[in-house]
């Protein structure tokens, strides 16, 4: 299921498990001052590993997620309006991408992607969806990987892989005219479906 906090504090989520690779297409949000649930109306198809993220005006995309394991990664991108409880289908946005996308909001009010694909791209939300080229990351494809925002338009990704896991990093501004992708020092030790926190000094543990 994704998931993600709402502006007025309850809980959002979206799609779900039925089965491996088979996902629910139900959304709801959680209130924790009334403990109530409330049921929306359904996504286009289902979503199993999708990822949920608040836009600059409160709303939400939902991103990725295999419908079933015939049909595979569900390829349209969806935006919940708050203010309506429905949600708005980025047609022209429509692309197969991998399960549980590292997906930011961006300074320039797009949503940025970086990872696990390698190629990493801006998606602009308005209307009907729009994808764009940022750059490509130089340790390639990281499945099972992590990234976090650790100051404002700068991200650091790291490690994924199964087989065996990696312990590279890279970091990229987007703030700058034109990023690219920056390798750093790597981890000390290879890891795969970790999870990366921002410290209250800017720091990532």
């Amino acid at each position: 299921v994704g998931h993600t906090f709402l502006a007025d504090g309850s809980l959002f989520l979206a799609g779900g498990h039925t089965s491996n690779f088979v996902g629910l297409a139900t959304t709801s949000t959680y209130n924790y001052l009334t403990d109530t649930w409330t049921s929306f109306p359904d996504m286009n198809a289902g979503r199993w590993y999708p990822t949920t993220t608040i836009l600059a005006n409160g709303d939400v995309l939902t991103i990725s997620g295999d419908i079933d394991a015939t049909i595979g990664v569900n390829p349209l991108p969806q935006v919940f309006e708050v203010s309506t409880g429905t949600w708005r289908d980025l047609t022209s946005a429509q692309l197969q991408v991998s399960d549980y996308p590292r997906m930011f909001l961006a300074p320039n009010g797009k949503l940025f992607m970086a990872g696990p694909s390698a190629t990493t791209r801006y998606l602009d939300t308005s209307g009907t969806g729009a994808w764009s080229f940022v750059a490509s990351r130089g340790s390639g494809y990281s499945d099972y990987g992590s990234a976090v925002m650790y100051a404002p338009g700068k991200i650091l990704t790291m490690g994924g892989a199964q087989q065996p896991p990696k312990n590279t990093a890279e970091v990229i501004a987007l703030n700058e005219t034109s990023p690219s992708w920056r390798t750093v020092d790597p981890m000390q030790h290879a890891r795969s479906q970790h999870n990366p926190t921002l410290l209250p000094d800017g720091s990532v543990l």
